[in-house]
């Protein structure tokens, strides 16, 4: 089994942008790249480093390199024309296919759309297969997909049946935010990348200092407790515990526009409750509305935080606080984990942690003692 160092090093660095370079048509199909001395003097970084990134584009696909020349751009050829990379979506995440312009299917939309993209650029065969979460069974429809799959994308929790027939036919498979079950890691060609939670902290420290002791973990009823949902309260509960006593939370689940919830609500914050943080940005975005039904507003009488900064994010009034996530990145380090995957012969796997960052705009405001 070969465990992976993360591949965000500074070498990474570089490669990622010598590939963009080569993606945005900069350096075409047959050109010769700088040399490795011209590009370490451009990207201010020693000689080895750049030949570490040439090298892992070569192994890409990217460079072809010429003994005593230099190097090349080339096409990669890792993914046959015959053999597509083919993404996994559960049944319930499949149903925003029916209506990808709903603000709830924004964060879904851009990841779709980011691997069809990809696909397409490439040149490789694509599609969407829709599973059952808790399928036990493998359908016959998978398994033949998977006989000419180069790979597979996950969106979603993956059935440990479907797992479990992915090890044992060696299919490279990466999970796109949701971890490796331990169970797996010795086994097969399988990877993960992972978005990072902990700048939650940052915001729900923010939301403290600003006054904010008692603040409510909030689920819109479009969503599910799934893993992610719960390692994001974990991160919540975990911060506020830091501060002592004093600080409070609480889960509030409700409906968008469902006028039952507004007692609810009401009561929350007669309750002390001054603000909240959004399991995701659609979360938090239905407070605004709910908010607006009980004859307050954001973030005079509620401040509130999302996760993911979609588009609505920014338009919102007033414009929310969140954390960003760049789901074109995540989409194309996923494809990267699995390039990596698919040239292993034996069992690896492969955790990677995608950055994220917090945006700080108008949703929260000191609180009014």
């Amino acid at each position: 089994m070969k465990n992976y160092e993360p591949l965000d090093k500074k070498y990474i660095e570089i490669a990622e942008k010598l590939k963009g370079e080569i993606l945005t048509g900069k350096y075409k199909e047959g050109d010769k790249i700088p040399t490795i001395r011209e590009l370490s003097l451009l990207y201010g970084v020693n000689p080895q480093t750049v030949n570490k990134a040439t090298a892992y584009l070569a192994s890409m696909g990217y460079l072809q390199p010429r003994q005593g020349i230099g190097s090349f751009v080339t096409r990669p050829s890792l993914l046959s024309k015959n053999h597509g990379i083919w993404m996994l979506v559960d049944k319930n995440r499949s149903r925003l296919f029916s209506n990808l312009n709903e603000v709830s299917s924004y964060h879904a939309k851009d990841i779709y759309l980011s691997y069809l993209l990809e696909m397409n650029q490439r040149d490789v065969p694509g599609g969407f297969f829709i599973y059952e979460e808790g399928a036990s069974k493998i359908p016959e429809d998978f398994r033949e997909k998977a006989r000419s799959a180069e790979g597979f994308i996950v969106q979603g929790s993956l059935p440990d049946s479907y797992i479990s027939f992915l090890v044992e036919n060696n299919i490279p498979t990466v999970l796109i935010n949701r971890r490796i079950p331990d169970k797996y890691k010795n086994k097969g060609r399988l990877g993960s990348v992972l978005i990072d939670n902990k700048p939650l902290e940052q915001l729900v420290n923010y939301l403290v200092s600003m006054g904010h002791k008692r603040l409510l973990y909030l689920l819109s009823s479009e969503f599910e407790e799934n893993e992610v949902f719960k390692e994001r309260l974990s991160i919540v509960r975990k911060t506020l515990e830091g501060w002592g006593e004093g600080v409070h939370f609480d889960i509030f689940k409700y409906h968008p526009g469902d006028p039952d919830y507004v007692e609810s609500f009401k009561k929350k914050i007669g309750d002390g409750f001054s603000a909240g943080v959004g399991y995701n940005d659609i979360s938090a975005l239905g407070i605004y509305s709910l908010a607006h039904m009980c004859g307050m507003s954001i973030p005079e009488n509620f401040s509130v935080v999302g996760f993911d900064d979609i588009m609505a994010s920014s338009s919102a009034v007033p414009p929310l606080t969140t954390i960003r996530v760049d789901r074109g990145g995540l989409v194309l380090k996923a494809i990267e984990v699995l390039d990596v995957l698919i040239r292993e012969n034996g069992n690896c796997y492969i955790e990677e942690l995608f950055p994220t960052s917090v945006v700080f705009r108008r949703s929260v405001v000191v609180r009014a003692l």
